[in-house]
């Protein structure tokens, strides 16, 4: 199989990094920005199409890490649960206890409507950046952890999320 038929039906390998100028047991990095499909409010699972997206680049690496970088100030990521996805749901629920929304709380910033302020408040108590291990081609996540985007709009946009790859090559 070529390396661009690989890449079409994203079974990519090690290969197809070779392709791209690496070479065995050279320090790499490698950036790429990912447009996020637009999520309703609340958190969902966003690991599949960063494996799309920057899978291939992963599996090249024998040691490193990635960096994951939300663009945005109302919306956070974060490494939980994924095996029930009751967790993501208490998890919006908590939030919500935690900063309330409406016009009735005495948030200054309200320019762009009741629920920006709070949405600003979570993305700073949650954060926007992640790094995450990369161990034998793999992201070094415990047995039940995966990779969320928690949206805190309720009219959210397309959310870009920037990944930087760095490590040693196999």
């Amino acid at each position: 199989m070529s390396s661009s038929s690989r890449k079409k039906d994203n079974t990519s390998t090690r290969e197809d990094a070779a392709d791209d100028g690496w070479e065995r047991g050279q320090p790499v990095w490698y950036q790429k920005e990912v447009v996020l499909k637009v999520t309703p409010r609340g958190c969902c699972y966003i690991g599949k199409q960063v494996e799309a997206a920057v899978g291939a680049r992963v599996r090249a690496v024998r040691m490193g890490q990635a960096h994951f970088f939300l663009q945005h100030t109302s919306a956070s990521l974060l490494l939980s649960e994924c095996w029930d996805g009751d967790v993501l749901l208490d998890m919006e629920t908590a939030l919500c206890r935690l900063v309330p929304e409406g016009t009735h709380h005495s948030y200054r910033h309200c320019c762009e409507g009741p629920d920006d302020m709070p949405a600003h408040i979570k993305n700073a108590l949650l954060g926007a950046s992640l790094v995450v291990p990369i161990r034998e081609g793999r992201l070094a996540t415990g047995t039940w952890q995966g990779l969320w985007l928690a949206e805190h709009r309720d009219h959210p946009s397309a959310r870009r999320l920037l990944v930087t790859i760095s490590g040693l090559l196999y």
